[in-house]
């Protein structure tokens, strides 16, 4: 296939197919119609045949008659004698006599027969008509007048009815009066009936009706062959053109698309160079159909229609090759002049939006007000009234001043953008010099500024807590397992049988243990904070709740001296809540008692309703300053001993603050002094007839 697309002899085989199927493919396509229209199919072709010879015995002997009759009328006409006449009459019988022609014909006016070929029957066709025979009669007239005023007054009157004249004065030679010669040409149409016959009795010569006796036969004979010769014809024409679409811009030794020659012309001009030559051989085939004799006529018209099918197929292929190589469009003239002038436009508009760009705010309003006002006032001028002119000069006495006052405000306002946009926060707008809606908008951007100070701030502060957070998990991570790496170290050289191995197990233990509960915690952390936890919240009696966590950290409290007072209950209290989930809240809440509380307090647990909430709150007095806010304490690895020198991530807090998020309620701490607050918040549900609830997050 490869070698096929690519080859040149296979091209030009293919364009020669295509040229020759497309021309019988025409000619079969016409020849079934004609036929199919005269009824050939039906009849075998007789009255085909008869139609045939009648029109063409018609037209050769119009044409004929025409001829002779219009040289001999005209003969006539400048030799009354007639002997002119009769030398034309008998040129006439040689150039029709029958060494020339098949046709025989005669040609009668006013009764008498004027000229004849011939006598007998139409053998092959006979016709007989009449027409109406058209030509000019010229008279000439000759007046004489004795003065010029009655020449001068006749052709005043007169001069209209004819087609030339002049005049003429001649003097006598003894003296005495001029005359006047006035000699003019009146030309008037004349009618004269012409009654022609014409009959075709023998074929002797190749004219005309030899080869309609030809054809006639042997078109009638090939009716059923054309309709075969007309498909087949029409499948090669189809294949050979689809081949040279597919090979059209391909050459050997090349994958790509190759334009070279005739494609590489503008395809807009290439279009009508091919159009004007396709014109000009159709005009050469007008021209042939009534210059040559019929045979001719017939191979010139096919060789002119084949050069139109070439030009044509050139275009296409042409138009193939660029549709490939994807430049139809760009390899235009068109397009290159609409691309200049693109350019031009885009250039010219930088260059406008440039200088409008560089022009104040005022310049550009009062420039675009002056301009309607110009335009305003030529309008006004144009419809000439009084009234509207002082309409519109009190118009701009009263819009003017007003849009003055709106163009400063507005600068005043672009300034403080400007000012704010490029960093300064504390630029303030002047308010009392603003009216209306510019001093709100004034207003709004000099909150905008506060605004942006106080997220600056905010920004600042959480970098700061991303640098602690980064430096406290670098430190809670490398303190274990520098522990690790160095006992690890000390077992390696006194060996495990060593008498300190024990106690060097004990504390990688310790620490491994530490490490895992680090990681666990940022897990956990990490799928709080993301909701990706699954909870269900049921009914949960709270009271219960608290005196369980209570109950599970006694020992630990009393170790410290801790005690816990709860404060009374005179009603069962009852949340929508996960229970294990608000027990490992309730569990980081009491692991931070006994890590950061003052040995030798009490811990106050305190619960009431407020409103459809519940509000449990854990107070104790922390063993360390808390030189720290209550929201920087929720952060992820941040502790109240800022000397980190107890265990723990720093993760508790924000757990149990996103745990209290996912069951619907919050985690509240309050420092005041060295008093620690934690505040849980969580709506309450009657203890009995709460349906559970599923979440998935």
């Amino acid at each position: 296939m490869y070698k096929i697309r690519y080859s040149v002899g296979l091209k030009i085989l293919a364009v020669f197919l295509f040229a020759v199927s497309f021309t019988f493919a025409v000619l079969s396509a016409a020849g079934i119609f004609v036929m199919a229209a005269e009824n050939v199919y039906l009849d075998g072709g007789r009255s085909f045949m008869d139609a045939l010879w009648e029109d063409t015995l018609r037209s050769q002997a119009a044409a004929a008659a025409d001829d002779v009759y219009t040289h001999y009328r005209y003969a006539m006409e400048y030799d009354t004698s007639g002997e002119e006449a009769a030398y034309l009459l008998e040129d006439y019988q040689k150039t029709y006599g029958p060494d020339e022609t098949n046709m025989r014909f005669s040609i009668e006016a006013d009764g008498e027969e004027v000229f004849s070929t011939g006598q007998g029957e139409g053998t092959y066709a006979d016709v007989s008509f009449d027409y109406w025979f058209y030509w000019t009669h010229t008279e000439e007239y000759t007046e004489e007048f004795e003065t010029f005023q009655e020449m001068d007054a006749y052709i005043g009157s007169h001069a209209d009815a004819w087609d030339d004249y002049n005049y003429e004065i001649i003097y006598p030679a003894e003296g005495g009066e001029a005359t006047y010669y006035l000699y003019y040409q009146v030309t008037e149409e004349v009618e004269e009936p012409v009654h022609v016959n014409a009959w075709v009795d023998d074929i002797q010569v190749m004219d005309v009706f030899y080869w309609v006796y030809s054809l006639s036969g042997s078109l009638s004979g090939m009716r059923w062959s054309l309709i075969v010769i007309a498909f087949v014809s029409l499948a090669l024409c189809v294949t050979s053109l689809v081949y040279l679409f597919c090979g059209a811009g391909h050459k050997s030794g090349s994958e790509e698309i190759v334009l070279h020659g005739l494609h590489r012309i503008p395809f807009d001009l290439y279009t009508v160079g091919i159009v004007l030559c396709c014109t000009f051989l159709g005009y050469l085939i007008s021209e042939a159909a009534v210059s040559f004799f019929a045979i001719e006529a017939v191979l010139l018209v096919g060789l002119l229609l084949l050069g139109i099918v070439l030009l044509a197929l050139t275009l296409l292929l042409s138009m193939a090759a660029r549709l490939k190589a994807g430049v139809l469009w760009k390899n235009t003239v068109l397009y290159r002049i609409l691309s200049f002038l693109w350019r031009i436009l885009r250039r010219i508009g930088k260059r406008v939006s440039y200088i409008c760009r560089g022009l104040p705010l005022v310049w550009k309003a009062g420039l675009i007000y002056g301009v309607v006002s110009i335009v305003e006032l030529i309008f006004v001028a144009s419809v000439g009234r009084g009234y509207l002119l002082l309409a519109w000069c009190v118009e701009k006495m009263l819009l003017t001043p007003l849009l003055a006052l709106a163009l400063i405000n507005m600068k005043q306002l672009k300034k403080g953008a400007e000012e704010i946009a490029d960093g300064n926060l504390q630029y303030q707008i002047k308010l009392p010099d603003l009216v209306g809606d510019f001093r709100r908008h004034g207003e709004t951007l000099n909150r905008i500024g506060d605004g942006m100070q106080v997220a600056l701030e905010r920004q600042m502060q959480s970098e700061r807590l991303k640098t602690e957070l980064i430096t406290n998990v670098s430190h809670d991570i490398k303190t274990p397992l520098t522990s690790i790496i160095n006992y690890v170290d000390l077992l390696k050289k006194e060996g495990v049988d060593s008498p300190n191995a024990p106690r060097y197990l004990e504390v990688l233990e310790r620490q491994s243990a530490r490490l895992k509960k680090l990681t666990e915690d940022l897990v956990e952390a990490s799928k709080a904070s993301s909701g990706s936890i699954h909870v269900v919240k049921v009914p949960t009696n709270i009271q219960v709740l608290l005196e369980q966590a209570a109950g599970e950290y006694e020992e630990r409290l009393a170790k410290s001296g801790i005690s816990v007072v709860f404060s009374p209950w005179e009603e069962q209290i009852c949340i929508l809540a996960d229970g294990r989930l608000l027990w490992r809240v309730f569990d980081n809440l009491m692991n931070n008692i006994c890590k950061y509380a003052l040995a030798g307090t009490r811990v106050y647990v305190d619960m009431k309703r407020t409103g459809a909430e519940i509000c449990i709150t854990f107070k104790n007095i922390s063993a360390y300053p808390l030189n720290i806010s209550g929201e920087e304490l929720m952060e992820r690895f941040v502790r109240g001993d800022r000397s980190r020198n107890t265990e723990g991530s720093g993760l508790g807090l924000s757990i149990a603050r996103s745990l209290m998020e996912l069951q619907g309620g919050a985690l509240d701490i309050q420092i005041d002094g060295d008093l620690f607050k934690a505040v849980i918040t969580i709506p309450a549900v009657p203890c009995s007839g709460a349906e559970p609830e599923e979440v998935s997050s």
